[in-house]
C-alpha cells in the first residue's frame, strides 16, 4: 500500500484561503445584520410614536 505524501504548504494554502472568505463572510453578515436591526428599531419606535399620538388625541 502506498501513502500519498500531502503538500503542507499547499494544504496550508487552501485552508488559509477559506478561512478568510469564512471572515468576510462573516463580517459582512454581521454588518447587514446590525444594520436590519437599526432599521427594523427604527420603524418600530415610529409605529409606537404614532400610536401613542393617536391615543393622546
Amino acid at each position: 500500500m502506498k501513502y500519498k505524501n500531502i503538500n503542507w504548504k499547499q494544504a496550508f494554502e487552501k485552508a488559509k484561503s477559506i478561512l478568510l472568505i469564512i471572515l468576510i463572510t462573516a463580517g459582512i453578515a454581521f454588518y447587514a445584520g446590525i444594520q436590519y436591526q437599526t432599521n427594523k428599531s427604527a420603524e418600530i419606535d415610529g409605529k409606537i410614536k404614532q400610536a401613542t399620538s393617536q391615543s393622546k388625541q
